[in-house]
């Protein structure tokens, strides 16, 4: 199944992909979207929010960056201008917030990611998957490699001390007497 979908001013085919392909690519976009979302001002959070969605979308259609640039979709009129914050409405040719679900909402179905979520509902309770879910993402942002908000390095320890073996004089031996 193929499909077209329009972002802005740019109208981009849809194939569907290989599983190992969206499986290297998918995962890698989500963790650079929960990045980019760490210690964010609110301020800050449209426009992470809009590379974000670019870079899920450039991995579930992989042609999408040879056709509409990150600057474009961004609302920027040159790479140049995004850098610099300098937007201006008469060269916008970004994509409407329609367009950019439709995308999803396409890209997701042609490379069967949509069905095979239905799939998996009807065999698993989906309020299952759904925590299983939202605990890998949990898992993702909180692992031990992802660095912490405020730079500092992550603790290698938590809770308790590990306890250390000494050998006690005082305490029986559990081997067997001879």
């Amino acid at each position: 199944m193929n499909a077209e979908v329009t972002l802005g001013t740019v109208t981009v085919p849809v194939y569907p992909q290989r599983i190992g392909y969206l499986e290297n690519r998918i995962g890698p976009a989500v963790q650079a979207a929960l990045s980019r979302g760490e210690g964010l001002s609110a301020s800050d959070l449209m426009p992470a929010s809009k590379e974000a969605a670019y870079d899920l979308l450039v991995a579930l259609i992989p042609t999408l960056d040879k056709r509409l640039s990150l600057w474009q979709f961004c609302a920027y009129g040159s790479a140049e201008a995004m850098a610099a914050g300098e937007y201006d409405e008469a060269l916008d040719e970004s994509p409407t917030l329609p367009e950019i679900l439709d995308a999803f909402d396409v890209g997701l179905r042609v490379s069967g990611i949509t069905r095979l979520g239905e799939l998996l509902g009807k065999v698993v309770d989906p309020r299952l998957l759904k925590a299983r879910i939202n605990l890998a993402i949990a898992d993702l942002d909180t692992s031990p490699n992802s660095p912490s908000p405020s730079g500092e390095s992550p603790s290698t320890t938590s809770g308790q001390p590990t306890p250390t073996s000494t050998e006690s004089t005082d305490s029986p031996s559990l081997e067997p007497p001879a």
